[in-house]
């Protein structure tokens, strides 16, 4: 039991029915009160006279994290974003069924190290460690919401866990038009039409993928981001996306997938991995180029072709603070190219 509960209302001796009664709806108030993190670990054991009296045990992961509502971390903005596909993804199939309060440090030192594959290049090996960190990071967060509501009585095991040091920021690669035109001629299909969403909303492909036919107001022009990394958001369309989005709900019900694969089903979280890299190996475009590339070459294109950073901010699902941070050196050059323009004297 972890400390942090009274324990005194556990029972010692066999119970007659009506306390048996209370001491069952008083574990389940508990239970509920403080994030429903123990299970019974039987149904049936209050109803035996010869029960020693042990009610529940600590959950693990794998039960305590559904019961959170679809645990939400802190995302930079101060909004949300749900967790839960990282969760099942990373953390539950390997901690997931260890009690709350037996985990160690060498247990999450380990998984976390599990995160990162032998044999990678630099640049592979550095995208996982950096994984890893996120994912790290949003164990963490699940651990400390159990230490602050009582369910563990210490948070030593994980704070001692550190993320990996010295990974960097990933380059960041811009693509000109020419460079665009030739990784468009690589792709065909869907593929071709998830890339098109890319370089028209500059929207990350966890939101494209999400998208249903019923998010497209064709009438206001306008998409409804429904699950964005910061909160929901709707995006005015250029005339081009319209044309995009206008083909793409052609004959298909409100529920469907607005971006659907060649076979009709949903685009999944890394199912694009593949194509996008033989496309751009196809097209020689620089390395780092990942599906990503097309949201930064969005907003750069923006910020430069004179959208105000306050816009595209809105447009993009991010701060502005955010925007300086990584496309400060665009911001400047540009400012600069504008100067040079005008004559102040």
């Amino acid at each position: 039991m972890p400390t942090g509960l009274d324990q005194s209302f556990l029972p010692k001796v066999p119970l007659d029915d009506n306390l048996k009664k209370w001491v069952k709806a008083l574990a389940k108030d508990l239970a509920s009160q403080a994030g429903k993190a123990f299970v019974y670990e039987n149904e049936n054991e209050l109803e035996s006279r010869d029960s020693p009296g042990r009610i529940m045990r600590p959950a693990g992961l794998v039960e305590y994290h559904p019961h959170l509502g679809g645990f939400e971390e802190h995302s930079h903005s101060g909004r949300f974003v749900c967790a839960d596909g990282r969760i099942d993804r990373h953390v539950n199939p390997k901690l997931g069924p260890r009690p709350l309060d037996r985990l160690t440090t060498a247990d999450i030192e380990g998984w976390r190290n599990g995160l990162v594959p032998r044999g990678l290049d630099d640049e592979g090996s550095r995208r996982a460690k950096d994984s890893a960190n996120r994912n790290l990071a949003t164990l963490k967060a699940i651990l400390n919401h159990a230490w602050r509501t009582g369910l563990v009585g210490t948070k030593d095991a994980w704070a001692r866990v550190e993320k990996f040091k010295g990974m960097g920021e990933a380059r960041k690669v811009f693509l000109t038009a020419d460079q665009r035109g030739r990784l468009l001629d690589q792709c065909d299909g869907a593929f071709r039409d998830l890339i098109e969403a890319g370089f028209l909303t500059g929207a990350r492909y966890g939101e494209l993928r999400a998208l249903l036919v019923s998010d497209y107001d064709k009438g206001r022009r306008v998409l409804s981001i429904r699950q964005g990394k910061t909160g929901p958001r709707s995006v005015p369309l250029s005339d081009a996306a319209t044309r995009l989005f206008d083909r793409l709900r052609h004959g298909k019900l409100p529920a469907a997938p607005l971006l659907a694969r060649d076979d009709g089903q949903a685009w999944q979280h890394s199912d694009q991995d593949k194509f996008m890299r033989e496309a751009a190996r196809k097209a020689r475009l620089p390395n780092g180029t990942v599906y990503y590339t097309l949201r930064h070459t969005f907003i750069a294109n923006a910020l430069t072709g004179g959208v105000d950073i306050h816009t595209v901010a809105k447009l993009c699902g991010t701060s502005v603070a955010m925007i300086e941070k990584h496309y400060g050196k665009l911001l400047h050059s540009d400012a600069r190219d504008k100067l040079n323009r005008i004559a102040f004297a």
